[in-house]
């Protein structure tokens, strides 16, 4: 019976590294997938990023002046708000 299991357990195994062989063409540079909960002061950002739409959820990178990368859901209006700040910002650069 143990043998069983640990046949079963390497098939699993191989399929599961197989599986993430073929995906890893198509893995985003970065996603989020928790979400600081608060909006964050504007002027601690320095900078941001928008996660790639292969994501699972739509996020937005923040930059912190202290060189911390916090994450938010693209769809809160505060990030929208952020979002447009910096876009306007580096516009007239």
């Amino acid at each position: 019976m143990k043998i069983f299991g640990i046949g079963l357990f390497i098939v699993l195994l191989c399929t599961v590294r197989e599986l993430c062989a073929t995906n890893a063409s198509h893995v985003p540079d970065e996603c989020c997938f928790s979400f600081y909960p608060k909006r964050l002061p504007i002027k601690s950002i320095s900078h941001l990023k928008t996660t790639s739409s292969s994501c699972p959820v739509a996020g937005v990178i923040f930059f912190t002046k202290k060189g911390y990368k916090v994450c938010a859901k693209a769809n809160e209006s505060w990030v929208k708000k952020y979002v447009e700040h910096f876009t306007q910002q580096n516009s007239e650069k």
